[in-house]
């Protein structure tokens, strides 16, 4: 059965409407819209110019076996990228509010501005081996879509959470010894 380019793109805006991933791989003039359509196209480098100009991927090697690899990487990069996201908005929301909050009581400003940029810079350091961090298997499984809700809720609990034991922290360096 044929299968017009029309249908090829009204298939695939269906299946993204049902809230699904889709990746088209073509290598015509007639697959032009599908891969416009896809979340990710992909086509060989031996297809028709459009079909190369509308690919989001063009394979230089001709088997499947680079379409997994390439999907395997995307997914662990997505998944630790998230990692960061999570952890750098937590922390720095921890943070500014610890501050605002010590400001509002100190006669001076607990951290100047260059000292935010170092603290954030040096908390940096530790967080860029979570580039090459291990995934788990259950991120691994199928795509998944950036879902802010879960950052939001994440950054404000953990933030929040940071923000108490800073507060912790001011409340115990009085009875320090100097």
């Amino acid at each position: 059965m044929e299968v017009d380019p029309t249908q090829k793109e009204r298939i695939i805006l269906a299946l993204k409407k049902q809230g699904h991933v889709v990746g088209f791989l073509g290598d015509g003039v007639n697959d032009a819209p599908a891969m416009h359509a896809a979340d990710a196209s992909l086509c060989v480098q031996q297809a028709a110019d459009v079909a190369r100009e509308a690919a989001d991927f063009v394979l230089l090697e001709r088997h499947l076996d680079v379409v997994r690899r390439g999907i395997d990487e995307g997914r662990r990069t997505f998944a630790n990228t998230l990692k960061y996201i999570l952890t750098t908005t937590s922390a720095n929301l921890g943070n500014m509010v610890s501050m605002a909050a010590a400001s509002l009581f100190l006669p001076f400003l607990p951290l100047l501005a260059g000292q935010i940029l170092l603290n954030n810079f040096l908390s940096d350091i530790p967080a860029v081996g979570l580039a090459g961090d291990s995934v788990d298997p259950e991120l691994m499984d199928r795509p998944r879509r950036w879902n802010m809700r879960l950052i939001a809720r994440f950054m404000v609990a953990f933030g929040l959470l940071s923000a108490v034991f800073d507060f912790l922290t001011f409340g115990a360096l009085p009875s320090l010894p100097t």
